[in-house]
């Protein structure tokens, strides 16, 4: 047992071409406001999981997150597919026995469905990702869409994200669009610049930008 990656989490990484990191990210909005038994909904607690090894480009995980101080169990799992020049996968989540307490709005989804596709050219990738996330006990859905680019261009790399989310709850809908480049310096250390704007329905756009160097090790 131990705090894990939940399956879900490979196909929304693999389809942000951030990586889910810094402003231009993708980042939460892929989980389509599912409400993770987890204060980060990319890993769990608790967690029993089980990985297969590649078989004719096709495997799964499986996972399961018991129950900790008054949180729910969860439970999911993903099939996945790399080819050559195509990636694809499904995966899916439950929170279980979900029980709205105290405070509980319709923010929160308790089911998620989620589906990735990259095709892999010579110099650059596009990516597609979808999510549904479902409220059983409100009976609402949130549904994401999101198109991506990665692509090489001059001693770098060039970054494009866009994303949309659907909400059964009005306020809730939002959009963001993600742009971004990568020099690379060595194998180990590029300098990046990436520009985010976001907006959600009623409430103000917000803008981000950030520059900086990485070293990865």
């Amino acid at each position: 047992l131990g705090r894990d990656y939940a399956p879900m989490f490979w196909l929304a990484v693999k389809t942000d071409p951030f990586g889910m990191d810094g402003v231009g990210q993708i980042g939460a909005n892929q989980y389509a406001d599912f409400n993770s038994n987890s204060d980060i909904a990319s890993r769990t607690n608790n967690t029993l999981g089980f990985k297969s090894r590649r078989f004719n480009g096709l495997s799964f995980d499986l996972a399961y997150s018991f129950k900790e101080n008054g949180s729910n169990s969860q439970s999911g799992g993903n099939v996945q597919y790399q080819g050559e020049n195509i990636y694809a996968g499904l995966g899916y989540a439950k929170v279980n026995q979900a029980i709205p307490a105290a405070g509980t709005n319709l923010n929160s989804n308790d089911e998620l469905l989620n589906a990735a596709f990259i095709y892999s050219f010579d110099r650059f990738r596009v990516m597609a990702y979808a999510a549904q996330g479902k409220n059983k006990n409100f009976k609402t859905t949130t549904n994401l869409y999101t198109v991506g680019v990665d692509a090489r261009i001059g001693p770098g790399r060039f970054k494009l994200a866009v994303s949309q989310l659907d909400s059964d709850v009005d306020a809730r809908d939002r959009n963001k669009i993600g742009i971004g480049y990568d020099y690379e310096l060595s194998k180990s250390t590029r300098l990046y610049a990436d520009y985010g704007v976001a907006k959600q329905k009623n409430l103000s756009r917000n803008n981000a930008v950030a520059v900086g160097m990485r070293l990865a090790f």
